[in-house]
């Protein structure tokens, strides 16, 4: 409950500010993964970590869109395992 609270107010600030943040970023999905996912994982690795939300579109407002969560998930699994060096175990 406590990851779907903190992935609620990520949201909630992003409407508020207009913006994802250093720590949080907002990616559709709507058409499956995003192509930056890859470096967006990385530079998160390379830092304090962060949170993706996937299923949010930023340039609706930050309106929550239709994806297939099963495939963002298996997309972002797929990601940090052998598109970033050295793979990334990430909490999905």
């Amino acid at each position: 409950m406590a990851r779907r609270a903190s992935v609620i107010e990520a949201i909630r600030r992003a409407r508020a500010t207009g913006a994802d943040s250093h720590a949080v970023e907002i990616k559709s999905g709507a058409g499956g993964a995003p192509k930056t996912l890859p470096e967006t994982i990385s530079a998160f690795a390379n830092g304090d970590g962060g949170l993706i939300v996937l299923g949010v579109d930023e340039r609706r407002g930050f309106a929550v869109v239709p994806v297939n969560a099963a495939g963002l998930a298996d997309a972002l699994a797929t990601a940090c395992a052998t598109l970033v060096e050295p793979p990334v175990r990430a909490e999905i």
